[in-house]
């Protein structure tokens, strides 16, 4: 069970683009697969992040922590944090997370996927060029929830995308309920590779509160999975992130427009 917990009004989603009112984009990532081991927050490496992140609004720094599964303890690693608009740049031994948390009144919430996914390349360029970052795959994974929908509306959603052979118990209500699925995609230009896309939606009890005091509502909460298979491996160039980006965004659009369209129906 997830928990987002957000002030300046408090956001709890129990369980855990844009958009309609009342929707709420959560977390927007990107993700460089490859061996990054040796990055780490030595004074050498936060310095000549300083000289070389710094014009773009980002301090480096050796607040995160990871398991070294070697020595069974906490190990640092560096991380980017954006002075301007909430992005943050973690580095584990195995990957860099591109992060960002877009809700409403966070230095986030002026980005959508679009311009995340334009600072996602600056920032890479400057990787590539400062510590020789390179990647061998590609993730990029978008949550969101949607506007306020009546239980008699979820209720006939749950009908429309299930079917009644998986009802076992016809009597009884269903509380909580999901549906993901996994298609084998392919993306053209410099990427040229099959991709996953993911796509999970379930539904979720949420508690909005600001101001006005505190509701309680559900909803339908949607998360977008679109990455390169383990097995696979792509050219790790620029233009090749450049495209990935572009078709996951496109696609993204897609699942959420595709399933927007049936719930507001």
């Amino acid at each position: 069970m997830c928990h987002y917990l957000y002030k300046a009004g408090w956001l709890y989603v129990t369980k855990g683009v844009r958009t309609l009112k009342g929707e709420t984009n959560l977390k927007i990532q990107v993700s460089l697969f490859g061996d990054y081991s040796h990055i780490t927050p030595t004074e050498e490496i936060i310095k000549d992040c300083i000289s070389a992140f710094f014009q773009l609004g980002m301090l480096p720094s050796g607040n995160v922590q990871e398991m070294d599964p070697n020595t069974n303890r906490l190990e640092p690693r560096l991380s980017l944090q954006s002075m301007r608009n909430g992005i943050s740049v973690n580095f584990l031994s195995n990957r860099i997370d591109f992060l960002v948390m877009p809700l409403p009144n966070s230095p986030g919430a002026s980005l959508n996927a679009e311009s995340f996914c334009v600072q996602v390349n600056q920032i890479a360029t400057s990787l590539k060029k400062v510590l020789g970052v390179t990647f061998n795959r590609v993730g990029f994974a978008a949550e969101r929830f949607l506007a306020p929908i009546t239980p008699e509306k979820l209720e006939t959603l749950r009908k429309k995308f299930t079917t009644e052979a998986f009802t076992i118990f016809p009597d009884k209500p269903v509380v909580e309920w999901n549906i993901r699925n996994v298609v084998l995609d392919r993306f053209d230009k410099n990427v040229d590779q099959d991709v996953n896309v993911i796509y999970n939606i379930s539904k979720v009890k949420v508690q909005l509160g600001d101001h006005t005091g505190l509701r309680e509502f559900d909803t339908l909460h949607l998360t977008t999975d679109i990455n390169i298979p383990l097995e696979k491996r792509v050219n790790p160039s620029l233009d090749v992130l450049s495209d990935f980006l572009e078709q996951s965004i496109a696609r993204d659009k897609a699942i959420y427009n595709g399933l927007t369209a049936v719930t507001y129906a």
